[in-house]
């Protein structure tokens, strides 16, 4: 019924097609192809289903993260929202094997000057709290039979329309939301990834900040969430030797992601070990068992981001992640921070380019309005790329402009 119901509220199918495709083998996997893109409206509907079930779980995780909150249980929640959601879809085998689904990224909650992948496990001994007026930054991910969804938002604990962020805080919230917003409106078949590049560095500076150097928007595959196209925000020297510029090409995918600094923009290693951590295409044949032992879990993740919260004998499991990361079988994502003192905004949204306009698949509803910032963006051509509606549904473009730029998204 689940199933039925995402399948006819995308419009794809009629109910009696609906009930006659459930009946031959229960699902539609059986019907698309590993390399076929958005041109499968049934690839399209997946999309989809995995973007509803993220912007949905970022809604309740945004809710728990209150004064006095506890990170760890925030992630750890909101990673199990997540299978909830996956657990009710596609239940079915296809071909006698099941349809891999559910934690795309796992629920990162990174606090004021960290500036990614915080995602504390049970046994630390120091865990962040959250307090009143933290600048936090909440990133996750689904998946639904290889086809992703993933989202980033930032928050100031505490604030709303009435109670509004200011001051620096509000300028990189702002610089972050907006430049995330132009980007995704930019990023049309033919344009390049070096416009998005330049854009998200004007923004920027609109609002006095900078853009987190070397940071990358990834294109999106099934089962890939680091695809060969990239946009590269801030690059350095050494980076842009040997930056490659791409064009965006009709049905494909990308994760915009645009993090925003008011410092100078240079991320650093912080003290924690990483917890979150991805399988590679790299081959070896492992030598201990710790390490045979969790790469056969790993395997289970269907090349998706992992948190070592996913595992109950964290010993056992730092044991084996020593062989498979010497040997480069799981590269890691490490928790990196800002300096001190200063205050690092995420937005993150997923976005399928289709042949009649962009959608937007994923959201966190942020509302510019709990923002008050004395900076705006004065460039006039940025300025009529927002008044453009970024549509959430595969519809015609809405050629109606919106008199204000910083009205709230869908």
């Amino acid at each position: 019924p689940t199933e039925m119901y995402y399948l006819w509220y995308f419009g794809h199918f009629s109910p009696s097609e609906l009930i006659e495709l459930l009946r031959n083998g229960g699902s539609m996997e059986q019907q698309v192809d590993d390399d076929v893109g958005l041109e499968s409206q049934d690839v399209v509907t997946k999309y989809k289903m995995a973007g509803e079930m993220a912007t949905r779980v970022m809604a309740k995780v945004i809710a728990l993260c209150v004064e006095g909150a506890n990170s760890y249980e925030v992630c750890a929640a909101g990673d199990a929202l997540i299978l909830e959601e996956t657990g009710a879809v596609f239940n079915k085998k296809v071909a006698g094997k099941k349809v891999g689904k559910g934690i795309g990224f796992p629920v990162t909650l990174s606090v004021n000057n960290c500036v990614c992948h915080y995602a504390p496990l049970k046994t630390d001994e120091k865990v962040v709290e959250l307090k009143d007026g933290d600048l936090v930054k909440i990133d996750l991910g689904v998946y639904v039979d290889g086809y992703i969804g993933v989202c980033a938002h930032t928050l100031t604990v505490g604030d709303s329309v009435e109670r509004k962020t200011t001051g620096k805080k509000a300028d990189v919230t702002l610089a972050a939301y907006y430049a995330c917003e132009a980007a995704a409106r930019m990023a049309k078949p033919g344009a390049s990834t070096k416009d998005i590049t330049a854009v998200i560095s004007q923004v920027a500076e609109a609002y006095g900040c900078t853009p987190i150097q070397d940071m990358m928007c990834f294109q999106m595959k099934k089962n890939l969430i680091n695809g060969e196209k990239t946009i590269i925000q801030n690059p350095s020297e050494k980076v842009l030797k040997d930056m490659k510029h791409y064009e965006f090409e009709e049905n494909e995918v990308y994760a915009i992601d645009v993090l925003m600094s008011t410092g100078a923009g240079k991320a650093r290693m912080g003290d924690e070990r990483s917890t979150i951590f991805k399988q590679t295409d790299n081959t070896y044949s492992l030598k201990t068992q710790h390490a045979r032992a969790l790469f056969s879990q790993v395997i289970g993740f269907d090349n998706m981001p992992f948190s070592l919260r996913s595992f109950e004998d964290l010993t056992r499991t730092r044991a084996g992640l020593r062989e498979c990361l010497q040997h480069q079988l799981i590269e890691e994502y490490q928790t990196l921070y800002e300096r001190e003192g200063e205050y690092v905004a995420q937005f993150r949204i997923t976005v399928l380019l289709m042949p009649n306009g962009n959608v937007k698949i994923t959201t966190g509803g942020f509302d510019p309005a709990t923002c008050e910032s004395d900076k705006k963006i004065e460039d006039k051509e940025i300025v009529e790329i927002l008044a453009h509606s970024l549509s959430s549904k595969s519809k015609k473009k809405n050629k109606k402009k919106k008199k204000n730029p910083a009205a709230k998204e869908e």
